[in-house]
């Protein structure tokens, strides 16, 4: 799990506390969806949601191991993308959408 979690964030995984809060290292909705697409194609049933309600690695260790490696029929559907599938996005995602999408208004018309 460090291996996965360090190259999600460009950080050695040495430097990796287990209890440290990945958010507060710049762990973001992507970089966390990519991590459980990789562990999902790799048969093992973890959400999203279970990842993101307790970012620290000795909790995906946790549910990695309740979670064991899924059988072919439960296993979740396999993404050749993790960042393809569609999600919701959060009222702060859709915020960060609409100004980027302002700023590149005003860089074309010169409007604010």
């Amino acid at each position: 799990m460090h291996e996965r979690v360090a190259a999600a964030l460009g950080m050695d995984a040495g430097e990796l506390a287990e209890e440290a809060d990945l958010v507060e290292l710049g762990l973001d909705s992507l970089r966390l969806m990519a991590v459980v697409g990789d562990l999902r194609r790799d048969g093992i049933g973890v959400t999203f949601a279970d990842f993101a309600a307790d970012p620290t690695i000795r909790a995906w260790q946790r549910l990695v191991a309740q979670a064991g490696t899924a059988t072919a029929a439960t296993a979740p559907p396999a993404s050749t993308d993790a960042l393809a599938e569609p999600f919701d996005l959060s009222l702060l995602q859709q915020n960060s959408v609409v100004e980027l999408y302002a700023d590149r208004a005003v860089l074309v018309t010169g409007d604010r």
